[in-house]
């Protein structure tokens, strides 16, 4: 008897794939990130970073917002109020997530490595690395 196979399960776990080329840092409530349209300046988004990448970022909007794949964005990735770092990147992927009590929206950012201040992102994701391997073997 011949194999069932479910399309649309084996096209989501190559997606899956493709979008995880990275290793992943998982944050709670530690950074922040402000999003700002590269042409419409007035629109800007307040976001929760869900975790990070060299390759991009995953986020939490606690709104659905006007945002489009494929837009270019600025981005501030603070790391307190008063410290941040200005990256570029665009949007390639968006996810409304609802239920009974809120909207949310996950939005996924690919990070442009050939512009400023990314090397700065680089060194911190290698520390954040660093961290990482370190409190593994103390385990």
């Amino acid at each position: 008897m011949a194999e069932i196979i479910d399309f649309i399960q084996k096209k989501n776990e190559i997606l899956d794939k493709k979008r995880r080329k990275f290793d992943r840092f998982v944050f709670n409530h530690f950074l922040r990130l402000d999003l700002i349209h590269s042409e419409l300046k007035s629109l800007r988004l307040s976001c929760e970073v869900k975790d990070i990448s060299l390759g991009g970022m995953l986020l939490e909007a606690s709104r659905d917002s006007s945002f489009k794949i494929g837009d270019e964005l600025s981005l501030k990735l603070y790391l307190s109020s008063h410290f941040y770092v200005e990256l570029e990147g665009k949007i390639v992927r968006r996810e409304s997530l609802v239920t009974a009590s809120e909207q949310k929206e996950r939005i996924g950012i690919e990070l442009f490595s050939h512009k400023k201040h990314y090397e700065v992102y680089e060194k911190f994701f290698a520390f954040l690395n660093s961290f990482h391997q370190v409190s593994k073997e103390m385990i």
